[in-house]
């Protein structure tokens, strides 16, 4: 097992800022009489140099965002957060030089995802009107965008990325009609799109099972929500259960038959619990997690073994309950190498060999590690 440091992320600026508030604290009269040294409001609110790391599903590529750009009149910042990559060696080490796959000016990327192990997905707004678009960036593409969702004064927005369909992804957008979100499957290659579900006016969501199906939705009027369900995408959503504000039935994922959802569900109870649901009639199953004093967060799953892996909670701190030996087995070593700091597991290849782990705690944001398992 390998483990490597990729970034020190954020956190140098917040240590010197703490260490600078302390200054005048110390008991000594020449530490009392000291005076602290300035540090610009700038500092606190500068773009890290590098940030949101992901690991290609080949594992053979390390991207991250960082500031690119040019400098203006009176040392003014343009610079925009762009994608860039890096190659992994066979030992898991970033090697060469890094090469910068996107050139937006306008505004930083906010997020991005791989699409395969050659292009990146993620939204850009051409007009500065908050109509986003989705556009993929080759690895080898020069900078250059392809626009996925070329449609004038039309918002768009990251259905399912579809993992294992390397030509397709679903995507929601509003061409149709300004008012509401159809769902529509994109072929990257040829650009052709379908409508997979069409919005009767009240859907706010979608949910997709293991296969890529939209199979699940949500609607609300404000006050009252409701879970919707149809067997296949040949058939018409029906509403399976409707709650109020006091209550929710938050779907979290299908099964992995695909037959029932995990949801997270506080009906019937104080607090959030992990339960399993029949969509077919609304009864609960089996509980998976419910803590007596907070609600349930989430849960994980890993898409290459089929196995649940861990639930979420947050006490004084955040918690996990893990539900598979290999997981559990990872966690402890990380562990052991980073002890003192809260880990969380950021991102991984495809066989979920490789990890970008963060290690943080109460003083820092730490550090980004790449781990070979």
């Amino acid at each position: 097992m390998k483990i490597n440091t990729i970034s020190f992320a954020a956190g140098i600026l917040s240590t010197v800022a703490v260490g600078a508030l302390l200054a005048p604290l110390q008991v000594n009269a020449q530490a009392a009489q000291a005076v602290p040294p300035q540090i610009p409001v700038r500092a606190f609110f500068k773009t890290p140099e590098q940030s949101s790391f992901r690991l290609s599903p080949d594992g053979k590529f390390l991207s991250y965002m960082k500031p690119w750009g040019e400098k203006g009149a009176a040392a003014v910042e343009t610079t925009r957060k762009n994608i860039f990559i890096q190659a992994i060696d066979a030992v898991g080490k970033p090697v060469g030089e890094e090469k910068r796959i996107t050139s937006e000016t306008a505004r930083d990327i906010a997020g991005y995802s791989w699409k395969g192990s050659k292009q990146i997905l993620f939204v850009k707004d051409f007009g500065g009107d908050e109509n986003f678009h989705v556009v993929s960036a080759a690895v080898d593409g020069g900078g250059k965008v392809k626009d996925l969702t070329p449609f004038d004064g039309v918002r768009a927005e990251m259905i399912d990325d579809l993992l294992d369909d390397a030509d397709h992804i679903l995507v929601s957008h509003n061409q149709r009609d300004k008012k509401v979100f159809d769902v529509y499957k994109i072929n990257l290659k040829t650009g052709a799109s379908n409508l997979v579900a069409k919005n009767p006016g009240n859907i706010t969501s979608w949910v997709t099972d293991h296969a890529g199906k939209v199979r699940a939705a949500a609607t609300s009027d404000g006050v009252n929500t409701s879970l919707l369900y149809r067997a296949t995408e040949q058939d018409e959503f029906k509403p399976v259960i409707t709650t109020n504000f006091r209550e929710s039935v938050d779907p979290l994922f299908f099964t992995f038959d695909n037959k029932r959802m995990y949801v997270n569900s506080n009906v019937g109870r104080d607090k959030k619990a992990i339960v399993e649901f029949d969509l077919a009639t609304a009864k609960e199953g089996k509980v998976l997690f419910e803590h007596a004093d907070v609600d349930a967060a989430g849960m994980e799953f890993s898409r290459e073994r089929k196995v649940l892996t861990e639930i979420n909670y947050i006490t004084a701190k955040p918690e996990r309950k893990l539900l598979d030996d290999r997981q559990a087995a990872l966690y402890k070593t990380l562990e052991a190498k980073l002890p003192g700091y809260e880990i969380t597991l950021q991102s991984h290849t495809k066989d979920e060999n490789r990890w970008i782990v963060a290690a943080s705690n109460d003083r820092t944001e730490g550090a980004r590690y790449l781990f070979d398992a």
